[in-house]
């Protein structure tokens, strides 16, 4: 095998592999905003990625940013566009979500199995 051939194989598996990791082991979910998130409890399992889609309807709510605050993170809710986030939930239990005021209010139930 020459040397392009080598370096083919090494991306092709490499390519493979991160398509595998990022397969249906990821748990997706859309969130609409628009006055509040609907849905607002979502239930997701320990060690499992979770992506959620959050779409923001309209400007004229308060729902311009998400807020973490178990997971220590934040995100800006543009309107009319999608915003993914993307995390690992390490422990079962529950984490909340709101809106950048505290007025909106979700919720991810972290099951252990």
């Amino acid at each position: 095998m020459n040397r392009l051939s080598c370096i083919f194989v090494v991306v092709a598996l490499a390519v493979a592999g991160a398509a595998f990791a990022g397969g249906s082991d990821v748990q997706e979910f859309t969130v609409k905003v628009a006055g509040n998130y609907s849905p607002a409890e979502i239930t997701v399992t320990e060690g499992t990625p979770v992506r959620i889609n959050f779409i923001r309807e309209s400007a004229a709510n308060c729902g311009g940013k998400v807020v973490f605050p178990e997971l220590g993170f934040e995100r800006d809710l543009p309107a009319g566009k999608t915003t993914i986030v993307e995390f690992l939930p390490k422990k079962s239990g529950a984490l909340s979500f709101t809106c950048g005021m505290g007025m909106m209010k979700g919720s991810i139930v972290v099951n252990n199995n």
